[in-house]
């Protein structure tokens, strides 16, 4: 994780204090350039010795946790500030102004920074809701009318160890759901299937009268572990293993059915499937082997943009659950960083009359939410028009 960061973190480190050193003529106190140096040379040695972990993540947390905190509380504050504080310089200069205003906006910054830290790391990261979605079509069988399905996304139970009170609230709220079915879209892990072990017996209370369905998320792989591909392969069975001990069903490229007397309902489960990169075990065709295309299908698919890529064109899915995104964890009244990256990155999106729900999930490798609260969506399914707004 961070090997593909460490050089932006390294420039951000070393930047403001060349700027501090030339804007004070080389002259600053000796006091200050030591204690600074001191935590240049200690955040830029542990980030590098953590750009080696073998694994996307270390096994202990501890560390990059503390790590991201002093990124946020120190190293990202200063730069904005030093950056701001540069412009106004210059913006001084050109104007023959006495007064550098870009420093106020720094500290300004720097503020915000500190608040967006604090709240997301404590009070944010905690935040749980139920958000409850009306879902209507016409192609819906009578005997489904009303049927209620919860959405799980990106548990990321390694985030978990040691705050297992926080994710026993999360299955508590589910079972209160009382849904006809749960599925859940992806990333039980962060990296390896070890982190799952204190979890079983908690995981295990998840239930529903209908089943709870998963797919594996890209973290649920071994993309992001070290080792050999014998211990990687290893590895991979054993989560997949350890979700059917929950007592799930695991549906890689395979499709359950649940009857109402004559009617049907298809719960669909692709393998992970991106259009760039890897993971991409998804087969579309596996999938919906078998389903007849008037069924009504819920397509369940980790990552969103394999909806346009592939359960658009080469599926008859009517509504499709995805998560990955997180929704950035980050938000800004409303908008997250998230939206550069992403086309369909939170909530409902509708194509060719047909509808995706994407998760902002109730984890993440980093314990950080800001506005962005973790959230279990129950989703009631309606035949008949509806409203497409809602």
């Amino acid at each position: 994780m961070i090997a593909r960061i460490i050089i932006p973190i390294v420039i951000l480190i070393l930047l403001p204090d060349l700027w501090a050193e030339w804007r004070h003529k080389w002259h600053r106190p000796t006091w200050k350039r030591i204690l600074w140096a001191l935590f240049d040379v200690a955040m830029i040695a542990v980030g590098i010795g953590l750009a080696f972990t073998l694994d996307f993540v270390p096994e202990q947390m501890t560390v990059l946790n503390w790590f991201l905190f002093f990124v946020g509380l120190v190293v990202i504050p200063r730069a904005l500030y030093c950056t701001c504080a540069a412009i106004g310089y210059v913006a001084r200069k050109m104007r023959h102004s006495k007064k550098n205003w870009g420093k106020l906006v720094g500290w300004a910054l720097v503020l915000v920074c500190w608040f967006v830290l604090i709240v997301g790391s404590t009070s944010g990261v905690r935040q749980l809701r139920v958000e409850h979605i009306d879902f209507y079509s016409e192609q819906l069988p009578a005997a489904f009318d009303g049927y209620r399905i919860a959405h799980l996304s990106d548990l990321h139970l390694g985030t978990y160890v040691g705050d297992e009170d926080e994710l026993a609230r999360i299955v508590d709220s589910v079972r209160a759901q009382q849904c006809d079915a749960v599925c859940f879209t992806g990333d039980i892990q962060n990296v390896k299937p070890q982190e799952i072990y204190p979890f079983i017996d908690l995981m295990s209370r998840i239930t529903a009268k209908d089943g709870v369905f998963s797919i594996l998320g890209n973290h649920d792989y071994s993309k992001y572990q070290g080792g050999d591909e014998i211990e990687k392969v290893a590895n991979e069975r054993e989560t997949q293993s350890l979700i059917r001990q929950f007592g799930w069903t695991l549906l890689m490229n395979e499709n359950a059915k649940i009857r109402r007397g004559d009617d049907l309902l298809v719960i669909a489960g692709m393998e992970n499937w991106r259009p760039y990169g890897e993971p991409k075990r998804g087969d579309i065709q596996k999938t919906v082997e078998g389903i007849d295309s008037t069924a009504f299908t819920v397509m369940l698919a980790h990552e969103p943009t394999t909806w346009q890529w592939e359960i658009l064109p080469k599926s008859h899915a009517q509504l499709t659950l995805s998560g990955h995104t997180h929704g950035g964890q980050l938000r800004f009244f409303g908008w997250s960083p998230m939206q550069i990256f992403a086309d369909e990155w939170q909530g409902r999106y509708d194509l060719q009359g047909r509808t995706l729900y994407v998760s902002i999930g109730l984890g993440g490798v980093v314990p950080f939410r800001f506005d962005c609260p973790r959230t279990i969506y129950v989703i009631t399914l309606r035949k008949g028009r509806g409203d497409l707004t809602q």
